[in-house]
Protein backbone atom coordinates (compact mmCIF):
# COMPACT_ATOMS: atom_id res chain seq x y z
CA UNK A 1 0.00 0.00 0.00
CA UNK A 2 1.19 3.35 -0.62
CA UNK A 3 1.60 6.09 1.77
CA UNK A 4 3.46 9.14 1.78
CA UNK A 5 6.49 8.72 4.46
CA UNK A 6 6.47 10.69 7.91
CA UNK A 7 9.78 12.17 8.29
CA UNK A 8 9.82 13.26 11.74
CA UNK A 9 7.56 12.59 15.07
CA UNK A 10 7.32 14.99 17.72
CA UNK A 11 8.89 14.32 21.01
CA UNK A 12 6.87 14.65 24.46
CA UNK A 13 6.75 17.50 25.77
CA UNK A 14 8.27 16.61 29.04
CA UNK A 15 10.86 14.37 27.39
CA UNK A 16 12.48 15.82 24.33
CA UNK A 17 14.67 12.71 23.82
CA UNK A 18 11.46 10.28 23.51
CA UNK A 19 9.27 10.93 20.70
CA UNK A 20 5.29 10.66 20.87
CA UNK A 21 3.78 7.32 21.47
CA UNK A 22 0.41 6.16 21.13
CA UNK A 23 -1.36 7.12 24.34
CA UNK A 24 -0.12 10.07 25.24
CA UNK A 25 -1.93 13.49 25.88
CA UNK A 26 -1.55 16.02 23.28
CA UNK A 27 -2.78 19.65 23.01
CA UNK A 28 -4.86 21.31 20.38
CA UNK A 29 -2.31 22.79 17.88
CA UNK A 30 0.86 20.89 18.76
CA UNK A 31 2.79 19.78 15.53
CA UNK A 32 2.33 16.22 15.63
CA UNK A 33 4.42 14.93 12.62
CA UNK A 34 6.48 15.95 9.72
CA UNK A 35 5.30 14.97 6.13
CA UNK A 36 7.25 14.04 3.42
CA UNK A 37 5.97 15.96 0.22
CA UNK A 38 3.46 14.82 -2.50
CA UNK A 39 5.58 13.36 -4.95
CA UNK A 40 7.48 11.25 -2.13
CA UNK A 41 5.58 7.73 -1.28
CA UNK A 42 6.47 4.86 0.90
CA UNK A 43 5.01 1.31 -0.14
CA UNK A 44 4.61 -0.96 2.77
CA UNK A 45 4.71 -4.16 2.66
CA UNK A 46 4.72 -7.65 4.55
CA UNK A 47 7.36 -9.80 4.35
CA UNK A 48 6.83 -13.64 5.22
CA UNK A 49 8.69 -14.32 8.34
CA UNK A 50 10.95 -17.36 6.64
CA UNK A 51 11.92 -14.66 3.77
CA UNK A 52 12.81 -11.96 6.43
CA UNK A 53 16.35 -13.08 6.86
CA UNK A 54 17.46 -12.34 3.19
CA UNK A 55 15.89 -8.37 3.69
CA UNK A 56 18.19 -5.69 4.46
CA UNK A 57 17.79 -1.74 4.28
CA UNK A 58 18.96 -0.29 1.54
CA UNK A 59 18.26 -3.52 -0.96
CA UNK A 60 16.64 -2.68 -4.63
CA UNK A 61 13.05 -3.24 -4.88
CA UNK A 62 10.48 -3.44 -7.85
CA UNK A 63 7.22 -2.01 -7.70
CA UNK A 64 4.08 -2.14 -9.92
CA UNK A 65 1.05 -2.81 -9.84
CA UNK A 66 -2.88 -4.02 -11.78
CA UNK A 67 -3.58 -0.22 -11.64
CA UNK A 68 0.03 1.25 -12.91
CA UNK A 69 -0.97 0.11 -16.29
CA UNK A 70 2.33 -1.78 -16.67
CA UNK A 71 4.80 0.71 -15.48
CA UNK A 72 6.93 -0.38 -12.64
CA UNK A 73 9.13 2.03 -10.19
CA UNK A 74 12.56 1.36 -8.75
CA UNK A 75 13.04 1.93 -4.98
CA UNK A 76 14.46 0.82 -1.87
CA UNK A 77 14.16 -1.06 1.27
CA UNK A 78 13.78 1.79 3.45
CA UNK A 79 12.68 -0.25 7.02
CA UNK A 80 12.29 -3.14 8.52
CA UNK A 81 10.05 -3.74 11.63
CA UNK A 82 11.61 -5.26 14.75
CA UNK A 83 8.66 -7.59 15.34
CA UNK A 84 6.19 -9.89 13.37
CA UNK A 85 3.09 -10.04 13.21
CA UNK A 86 0.43 -12.17 12.23
CA UNK A 87 -0.30 -12.82 8.78
CA UNK A 88 -2.62 -11.58 6.66
CA UNK A 89 -4.27 -15.01 5.80
CA UNK A 90 -6.29 -16.62 8.37
CA UNK A 91 -5.56 -19.83 7.45
CA UNK A 92 -1.78 -19.32 7.62
CA UNK A 93 0.67 -20.00 10.67
CA UNK A 94 3.40 -18.32 10.00
CA UNK A 95 4.04 -14.28 10.62
CA UNK A 96 5.18 -11.53 8.32
CA UNK A 97 7.13 -8.51 9.13
CA UNK A 98 6.04 -5.02 8.07
CA UNK A 99 9.12 -3.28 5.52
CA UNK A 100 8.69 -0.26 3.98
CA UNK A 101 10.28 0.49 0.27
CA UNK A 102 10.88 4.02 -0.29
CA UNK A 103 10.00 4.83 -4.37
CA UNK A 104 12.97 6.43 -6.05
CA UNK A 105 10.20 8.30 -9.28
CA UNK A 106 6.78 8.36 -8.70
CA UNK A 107 3.84 9.42 -11.06
CA UNK A 108 0.79 11.31 -11.21
CA UNK A 109 -1.57 8.53 -10.77
CA UNK A 110 -0.21 7.20 -7.78
CA UNK A 111 -2.48 8.46 -4.47
CA UNK A 112 -1.80 6.96 -0.57
CA UNK A 113 -3.69 4.07 -0.21
CA UNK A 114 -3.47 2.19 -3.71
CA UNK A 115 -2.18 -1.17 -3.88
CA UNK A 116 0.97 -2.18 -5.19
CA UNK A 117 2.99 -5.65 -5.84
CA UNK A 118 6.33 -5.40 -4.58
CA UNK A 119 10.03 -7.33 -5.92
CA UNK A 120 12.71 -6.84 -3.21
CA UNK A 121 16.12 -7.36 -4.90
CA UNK A 122 17.53 -9.97 -2.24
CA UNK A 123 20.26 -11.61 -5.11
CA UNK A 124 21.23 -10.15 -8.45
CA UNK A 125 23.24 -12.82 -11.04
CA UNK A 126 24.03 -10.90 -14.25
CA UNK A 127 23.77 -13.08 -17.47
CA UNK A 128 22.31 -15.62 -16.19
CA UNK A 129 20.36 -18.79 -17.60
CA UNK A 130 17.12 -19.39 -15.96
CA UNK A 131 14.51 -21.44 -16.48
CA UNK A 132 10.60 -22.29 -14.33
CA UNK A 133 10.87 -24.70 -11.55
CA UNK A 134 8.29 -26.56 -12.83
CA UNK A 135 10.75 -27.80 -15.39
CA UNK A 136 13.17 -29.40 -13.19
CA UNK A 137 12.95 -32.91 -12.23
CA UNK A 138 15.32 -35.19 -9.86
CA UNK A 139 16.15 -38.44 -10.51
CA UNK A 140 16.94 -41.43 -8.52
CA UNK A 141 20.18 -40.44 -7.12
CA UNK A 142 18.93 -36.54 -6.04
CA UNK A 143 20.44 -35.35 -9.46
CA UNK A 144 18.59 -32.18 -11.18
CA UNK A 145 17.43 -32.48 -15.05
CA UNK A 146 15.23 -31.23 -17.33
CA UNK A 147 14.23 -33.30 -21.02
CA UNK A 148 15.85 -31.08 -24.11
CA UNK A 149 13.74 -30.88 -26.93
CA UNK A 150 15.97 -31.51 -29.88
CA UNK A 151 15.51 -33.19 -33.71
CA UNK A 152 11.95 -34.02 -32.73
CA UNK A 153 12.47 -36.16 -29.18
CA UNK A 154 13.06 -35.34 -25.88
CA UNK A 155 16.87 -36.14 -24.45
CA UNK A 156 17.28 -36.51 -20.70
CA UNK A 157 19.76 -33.61 -19.83
CA UNK A 158 21.72 -33.64 -16.08
CA UNK A 159 22.13 -30.13 -14.68
CA UNK A 160 23.66 -28.28 -12.05
CA UNK A 161 21.81 -25.27 -10.57
CA UNK A 162 22.42 -21.65 -8.82
CA UNK A 163 20.00 -19.58 -7.07
CA UNK A 164 16.46 -20.42 -6.99
CA UNK A 165 13.28 -18.31 -6.16
CA UNK A 166 9.70 -19.49 -6.08
CA UNK A 167 9.52 -19.23 -9.60
CA UNK A 168 12.94 -20.17 -11.49
CA UNK A 169 15.99 -21.70 -11.08
CA UNK A 170 19.53 -20.56 -12.59
CA UNK A 171 21.20 -23.11 -14.56
CA UNK A 172 25.05 -22.83 -14.50
CA UNK A 173 25.50 -25.64 -16.52
CA UNK A 174 24.19 -28.48 -18.95
CA UNK A 175 22.16 -26.78 -20.79
CA UNK A 176 22.89 -23.53 -23.50
CA UNK A 177 20.72 -20.43 -24.35
CA UNK A 178 18.35 -21.11 -26.75
CA UNK A 179 17.66 -24.48 -26.40
CA UNK A 180 13.95 -25.86 -26.11
CA UNK A 181 13.43 -27.97 -22.54
CA UNK A 182 9.48 -29.02 -21.70
CA UNK A 183 8.01 -27.16 -19.26
CA UNK A 184 6.15 -29.41 -17.50
CA UNK A 185 6.82 -32.82 -18.18
CA UNK A 186 5.01 -35.49 -17.55
CA UNK A 187 5.84 -38.59 -15.74
CA UNK A 188 5.34 -40.50 -18.80
CA UNK A 189 8.10 -39.05 -20.36
CA UNK A 190 11.02 -41.18 -21.56
CA UNK A 191 14.58 -40.60 -23.35
CA UNK A 192 14.18 -39.85 -26.79
CA UNK A 193 10.61 -40.02 -26.62
CA UNK A 194 9.29 -37.79 -29.98
CA UNK A 195 7.97 -34.94 -29.37
CA UNK A 196 6.56 -32.04 -31.44
CA UNK A 197 7.57 -28.58 -30.41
Amino acid sequence: MLFRSIETVAAQTNDALRSLQAGDAVTAGQALFSISPAQTFIVRTKVDEQDIARVRVGQGAIVSGEDFNGTTFPGRVEAIAPTAQRSDDPAATTKQVLTDIALDRTASFMRDGMSADVDIITTEVRNALVVPNSAILHDSKGKRYVWVAASGKVLKRIISTGYSSDTSTIVRRGLRPGELIVLEPSAALRQDAPITV
